[in-house]
């Protein structure tokens, strides 16, 4: 028989404390991260643009609006949206009644004014040709009155003839007077409808180039945008067809007043559209507050204005469709993080552009 030792047993009230390991609490680390994010990202959103410089823009060209000065009909439209134009190219034609109805106006009174105006240059000539018959009649009465007052001296003549040669006399005379002061009068009519007449010319000239027989031609290189016509429309003096979009291109940026930096101009910043950066400089802070896009107005908000900045590309002017919207940031902020996007989602224009930044090093 084989015996076996008994083990103690274990007794509840008498166990001995043993030390816990401390547990990692993993979803408490994760959560306040997030929170942390989170608030960071609300204070970000309220309050960043006034700490640092972000702020919107878009690219933008010199423009400027094509516009007819007469009313008219659009019989012609030669581009369309986006188009690309050279100066001198002809774009549209707006076809005016009432322009027309001017010209023949005009031309009708020139030949009208031409008409009297040889009418009294051929008075005046037969007023000259008259003038010196009259001048000629005139001294030979008054060589007949003399002689008669001699007569008369004489007692050879008697009064009633005397009195027919002074009435002959005066009456030549003022028939001589006469002629020469409608000579005069007709010479300064003459002048005064010469003026009008180069007047006159000189109008109808203006119009008929201005009119151009309704063409309208591109006044620089450049692209076509806001077009507002189609054709047959009808347009008034002043109305805009189209913009024409000219230069080189630019970002008109809105950056917010009363922040806790100053932008001077010379000053480089980031363009920043998608995943691509460009670097950029400011060239001019405009002492002028804009309203503000309705793409980058708030909801629920009152209107805001931004003050305007202009930014060049410091390099050449990447190929960015007019009108794109971008970000402006300060280079300092957010690059590393710029570039490791690039690198992931754009690697191509990522290593031009370094090879860029290298060789211009």
């Amino acid at each position: 028989m084989v015996m076996h030792r008994i083990k103690p047993r274990t007794r509840v009230d008498n166990l001995v404390s043993e030390k816990r390991k401390p547990k990692k609490s993993y979803g408490r680390i994760i959560y306040l991260g997030l929170l942390a994010v989170i608030v960071l990202a609300i204070a970000d959103l309220a309050f960043g643009h006034l700490v640092y410089l972000d702020a919107d823009g878009q690219v933008m060209q010199r423009n400027y609006d094509v516009a007819t000065e007469h009313r008219g009909t659009v019989t012609d439209l030669l581009v369309e949206e986006g188009s690309a134009v050279q100066a001198g190219q002809l774009i549209a034609v707006v076809r005016s009644r009432d322009v027309l109805e001017q010209v023949a106006t005009l031309r009708a009174r020139k030949l009208e004014m031409e008409r009297d105006l040889n009418d009294m240059v051929a008075r005046r000539e037969f007023l000259l040709a008259t003038r010196d018959a009259a001048n000629e009649r005139a001294k030979i009465l008054q060589d007949t009155l003399n002689t008669t007052r001699a007569a008369r001296a004489k007692g050879l003549v008697r009064s009633e003839r005397m009195s027919e040669a002074v009435d002959e006399a005066f009456k030549g005379m003022q028939e001589a007077q006469k002629v020469i002061a409608d000579a005069s009068v007709i010479d300064e009519t003459i002048r005064l409808m010469t003026v009008s007449l180069a007047e006159l010319d000189s109008t109808l000239i203006q119009l008929e180039e201005a009119y151009n027989e309704g063409r309208i031609y591109a006044a620089e290189d450049g692209l076509v945008a806001n077009l507002d016509v189609v054709e047959g429309a009808v347009v008034e003096p002043g109305d805009s067809l189209m913009k024409l979009y000219y230069d080189e291109r630019f970002v008109l940026a809105q950056v917010p007043t009363g922040t806790a930096y100053d932008l001077e101009p010379g000053e480089e910043v980031a363009i920043k559209s998608g995943v691509e950066t460009f670097d950029g400089r400011i060239t001019r802070v405009y002492p002028v507050a804009s309203r503000l896009a309705e793409e980058f107005q708030r909801s629920f908000e009152p209107t805001h204005r931004r003050q305007l900045v202009r930014i060049e590309f410091m390099d050449q002017a990447p190929n960015l469709p007019l009108f794109t919207t971008v970000q402006i940031t300060s280079t300092a902020l957010g690059r590393p993080l710029e570039r490791i996007a690039q690198a992931v989602f754009a690697p191509k224009a990522y290593a031009d552009r370094e090879m860029g930044s290298s060789s211009s090093n």
